[in-house]
């Protein structure tokens, strides 16, 4: 049975689909009895949509965004608190000679953003209040101040001045702080070391147009002891690294100066435009009028079971920065994110905080789509099937009356089998920069709105 309902409805929508999607049609009653009869509507629903706050992500980065920038979407502060993986049963040669002649930090950053000219400063302390515990989820607006004193001082040997030329930064060390360092001779345990060693924060005390994205953080320990040979002293020359690595806790922390007047501003422009920012700034909240539809939908099927076919949702994109060369302005880096989440509201702490993949009745996943329209232009859009969604909702008695949905940039983490299938492994809210602007639910052009092909059977 369940297999000649399936192969009519395929029949129905195609009926439906090649008439036009005429909202009346009822393409299975022609075709079966009438207690089989497969009713077979179309709909567009519109939405409500408004920019909202996001004030943290939690922060599990593989790579770190380092320094401000200031551009149209307000001031950005980003800095590191680093815990450093110790080699573990490590100990420097048991020698009256043995010393450490320097120690220094390496940065090792992918990209930038902004203006790669603009000199910014990079300043290095010792946590010296507390350290990370590595099972414990860290939110990336944790105060700093908890971690390190207001006053603890440099641990450089002077101040560093950069630019974004190149890929790799090092800064040596001061000497108090290889003095202190000297005095762990051995590393039994990385517990032992955090208690000893908390950590580093890493941030940037002037520049405001530059954001590194730091891949890889290295302490590089050069020391040197001598032994006898041929009735000689030699002097041997060595380096320990201690990496920031997944042994080990890192929280990137991302502040804004002036979220909220900038927030106001974007609502202002909810007629054209609504905005999503990355890392951990503003989403968009897109509001689906759930009792409308369930009223609409349960009329037309009456006391058949309903069941959505499909329901598009396509999220079409300004492409006024999209594929741009790069040229130092503050909007530059305003690229739209790659990969765009729809998720449920009420489950946003639960989904990131347990490590959740996607699923068709909570959280969607589309990737930015680029597509010729009718006249040669680009466009570009993330589109979303709720379709599975709709259908689950429709059957529970609880149906809200309105389903309020977040659109967040993620990253995504995937896996490939041994058949070359990609898989999906995690998802984390966006931790690098991006700016996806799009069209709005008040848009008169482009508005935000669900097609939805449902039937009843």
């Amino acid at each position: 049975m369940q297999k000649k309902i399936k192969a009519i409805l395929t029949l129905a929508l195609g009926l439906v689909i090649f008439t036009g999607c005429e909202k009346d049609a009822n393409a299975g009653a022609s075709i079966v009895g009438e207690e089989e009869s497969i009713l077979v509507f179309a709909d567009t629903f519109g939405l409500r949509s408004v920019v909202v706050p996001c004030d943290s992500f939690i922060s599990s980065p593989d790579s770190f965004m380092l320094g401000e920038m200031t551009n149209a979407y307000g001031t950005i502060h980003a800095s590191i608190l680093a815990q450093l993986a110790c080699p573990e049963g490590f100990a420097y040669p048991q020698s009256d000679s043995t010393r450490i002649d320097s120690i220094e930090l390496g940065l090792y950053f992918r990209t930038a953003f902004g203006d790669t000219l603009t000199p910014m400063s990079i300043d290095v302390k010792r946590m010296d209040l507390k350290t990370f515990d590595y099972n414990t989820a860290y939110s990336s607006n944790l105060p700093i101040t908890d971690y390190v004193s207001a006053d603890a001082p440099s641990i450089l040997a002077q101040e560093k001045i950069v630019t974004a030329q190149g890929n790799t930064i090092k800064a040596r060390m001061s000497d108090d702080f290889v003095e202190w360092f000297e005095q762990k001779t051995a590393f039994p345990s990385q517990t032992d070391f955090n208690n000893w060693f908390k950590g580093i924060y890493i941030c940037s005390s002037f520049g405001g147009s530059t954001i590194l994205n730091v891949r890889d953080i290295q302490l590089l320990v050069h020391y040197s002891f001598s032994y006898p040979k041929n009735g000689k002293d030699t002097v041997v020359h060595d380096t320990k690294a201690f990496y920031a690595n997944s042994e080990v806790r890192q929280v990137n922390t991302i502040h804004y100066d002036n979220q909220d007047e900038i927030l106001t501003i974007l609502k202002n422009d909810s007629d054209t435009y609504n905005y999503i920012l990355a890392p951990a700034n503003i989403y968009t909240r897109m509001s689906l009028p759930m009792k409308q539809m369930a009223s609409r939908i349960m009329q037309r099927v009456d006391t058949k079971r309903p069941y959505v076919n499909m329901a598009k949702l396509r999220v079409r994109a300004n492409n006024m920065y999209i594929g741009e060369a790069r040229d130092g302005s503050p909007e530059d880096w305003a690229q739209p994110a790659p990969y765009i989440l729809l998720l449920k509201e009420s489950a946003l702490d639960r989904f990131f905080s347990q490590k959740e993949l996607p699923s068709d009745t909570c959280a969607i996943l589309a990737s930015l789509t680029a597509q010729m329209d009718e006249v040669g232009d680009m466009t570009y859009y993330y589109e979303y099937d709720l379709s599975s969604l709709i259908t689950n909702l429709l059957r529970h008695q609880d149906n809200p009356d309105q389903l309020d949905m977040l659109l967040i940039p993620v990253d995504v983490q995937t896996s490939t089998n041994t058949s070359n299938v990609q898989t999906i492994t995690a998802i984390k809210q966006q931790q690098t920069l991006s700016a996806t602007v799009i069209y709005s639910a008040r848009n008169t052009i482009y508005p935000l709105s669900l097609e939805v092909i449902y039937s009843g059977f």
